[in-house]
């Protein structure tokens, strides 16, 4: 019986390594994480726009900062964004590359995630995912994600959760 000595590489938990054979081209890594824990519990990274008229009270539940209408707003936007000038959540971007934006969000209202697109504090142009029913339970929300390509004119992005048309005790959670 003839016994052989084998000496075997794996390049997928290590895509640092290379093939001693050339015989496997091994890509580079390119993804970046760049939000790597944006949640609302962490400070002022997160904050709630009521709309024209609107008002009410938040809470945090589940890693999740939840808004609830005291008051309806008759116009304006009606939602949890990120905060475009503190700490974690001036989120930079490089235009021409390729992002997706995702969050989890709960809501007994349809909902969307919105990507503000920035120069500075100055909005430049937004994107949208489309309005759609989420989970209506906070602790087993929705996971809504958004793709697309950073315009030109741009050096950061804002995370948006919206909600349609809220009335008192309509509620969202991102």
């Amino acid at each position: 019986m003839a016994w052989e000595t084998r000496t075997e590489w794996n390049l997928a938990t290590n895509p640092r390594l290379t093939d001693p054979y050339g015989t496997i081209a091994v890509p580079d890594i390119q993804t970046t994480n760049r939000a790597a824990i944006p949640r609302p519990a962490s400070g002022n990274a997160w904050s709630v726009i009521w709309g024209t008229g609107g008002a009410g009270t938040t809470a945090y539940m589940y890693q999740l900062l939840k808004a609830t209408w005291t008051a309806a707003p008759t116009a304006g936007n009606r939602r949890i964004r990120a905060n475009i000038a503190t700490g974690e959540s001036v989120i930079p971007v490089t235009p021409g590359e390729t992002i997706t934006a995702s969050a989890d969000i709960a809501s007994n209202r349809s909902a969307r995630i919105a990507v503000d697109f920035n120069l500075g504090a100055s909005w430049v142009s937004s994107v949208a995912s489309l309005w759609g029913a989420v989970s209506t339970d906070v602790a087993n929300p929705s996971r809504i994600a958004w793709t697309g390509t950073v315009p030109a004119g741009v050096e950061r992005v804002v995370f948006v959760a919206e909600v349609t048309s809220p009335g008192v005790g309509d509620w969202i959670a991102a």
